[in-house]
Parts: structure tokens; sequence; C-alpha cells
């Protein structure tokens, strides 16, 4: 979810990488309630620049999906 009040306070002057690259899911089918989100990925827009690569992969070992950031 990104309309939380936390999560508003976060972004000012950070970049929400799980919302720029259209993440749909942190949570995978481990998880069984409607919320789809539980982790995030920010990072200053100096950093943002480095990117390389973002990605959350279906790769289930709990009910957390892994974060994967790749930089120059």
């Amino acid at each position: 979810n990104f309309d939380t009040e936390i999560l508003k306070i976060l972004e000012k002057g950070m970049v929400n990488l799980v919302k720029k690259y259209g993440i749909t899911d942190t949570r995978g089918n481990l998880y069984k309630k409607p919320e789809r989100f539980a982790d995030y990925m920010l990072v200053s827009p100096g950093l943002e620049k480095r990117v390389k690569k973002f990605e959350v992969p279906l790769v289930e070992v709990s009910d957390h999906l892994p974060l994967i950031l790749e930089l120059e």
C-alpha cells in the first residue's frame, strides 16, 4: 500500500523503486491475506541514477519476496 502516512514521509526526497518499477506484489503466494506489499526499496535521487536493474522475483522461501537491486 503506497498510501500510508509513514511511506509518504519516507518518500520525501527519495525514490520508491517498488512504485517506479510498477511492482505489484512483494508478498508472493505464501502470504494469504489481501495486502500485497510488505517491503519497499527507497533510494536517494543521486543513487537512483546508478540503478542498473531492480526486480522482485517470484522466489518463495518465506512470505516476503526478495528485492534485488543492481547498481552500476
